[in-house]
């Protein structure tokens, strides 16, 4: 009997071993066809990306030139491009829950997180935003890494907008 336990646990970590690389490979091509795809959407608009990162659900590239940000974001099976053009944007915040807020539970009474970056429009109430972290996708020990990428992005757009002036007369 422990013979066929112990024979099962063999094959079972061998068919895990031989779909190891299957996995890596769709993930290495799922990286390839977004950075493509961003690669293409700014060459269409005419941007050079000085950086660029792959977030949970899209991927983002930075053009400090042209002062925008193109983010290139999942919904449903599509990815869809959006452009932030910061020239528009008066403010720039980092969203994450607070120590009473993350014990709070969305309706299927799961803890619900998200650390996202809100840019907040001059002319209207329009806001974006660019998520880093979702509890529903990434697990929860990755909370740290993405809360630290998204406080790092969210520092270099807000040193990069430009203050409203006021004139007075």
């Amino acid at each position: 009997m422990p013979t066929i336990a112990i024979l099962s646990i063999i094959v079972i970590l061998g068919t895990l071993l031989l779909m190891l690389p299957t996995f890596i490979m769709n993930d290495r091509k799922r990286k390839e066809k977004l950075f493509s795809q961003l690669s293409r959407e700014g060459s269409a608009n005419d941007l050079v990306f000085c950086s660029q990162e792959i977030l949970p659900d899209g991927v983002i590239g930075f053009d400090g030139i042209h002062r925008k940000i193109l983010l290139i974001q999942k919904t449903g099976k599509t990815y869809r491009p959006r452009m932030i053009c910061l020239d528009d944007v008066q403010s720039c915040e980092l969203a994450v829950p607070s120590a009473q807020k993350r014990g709070e539970c969305n309706t299927l009474n799961v803890p619900k997180e998200e650390v996202e970056i809100l840019f907040h429009y001059k002319n209207c109430d329009q806001q974006i935003s660019l998520k880093f972290y979702d509890s529903s996708v990434n697990s929860k020990r990755e909370f740290e890494f993405f809360k630290a990428k998204a406080a790092y992005w969210s520092t270099i757009f807000s040193k990069i907008l430009t203050p409203q002036i006021m004139l007075r007369a």
